[in-house]
C-alpha cells in the first residue's frame, strides 16, 4: 500500500515536472497541506537528487531543469 506522503511527494513533483513556477501558497492548497509539509515535501525531493530551486523573496518552488522520475523510481529513492 502506498503512504498518502508518498502520493503527495509524487504531485509535488509532478507540478514542478510541467516546468512552472509555483507559488508556495498555491502549492500548499493545492494540495491540501500546511507550507510547514510543503518545504519538508520539497527538502525531500532536493535530498533524492531533484534539481529543486526556491527563490525566497518570491516562495516561488521550480525545477531548475527537467526531472523525471517515475513512480516506482521515487519509491524506491524515498524508502
Amino acid at each position: 500500500m502506498v503512504s498518502k506522503g508518498f502520493l503527495r511527494i509524487y504531485r509535488l513533483h509532478r507540478l514542478l515536472y510541467t516546468g512552472r513556477k509555483v507559488n508556495s501558497y498555491q502549492l500548499s492548497r493545492k494540495l491540501e497541506i500546511s507550507r510547514a509539509t510543503l518545504f519538508r515535501d520539497f527538502e525531500k525531493l532536493k535530498d533524492i537528487g531533484a534539481p529543486t530551486h526556491c527563490c525566497p523573496l518570491k516562495k516561488v518552488y521550480s525545477y531548475t531543469q527537467k526531472f523525471e522520475l517515475s513512480k516506482i523510481e521515487l519509491m524506491e529513492k524515498l524508502f
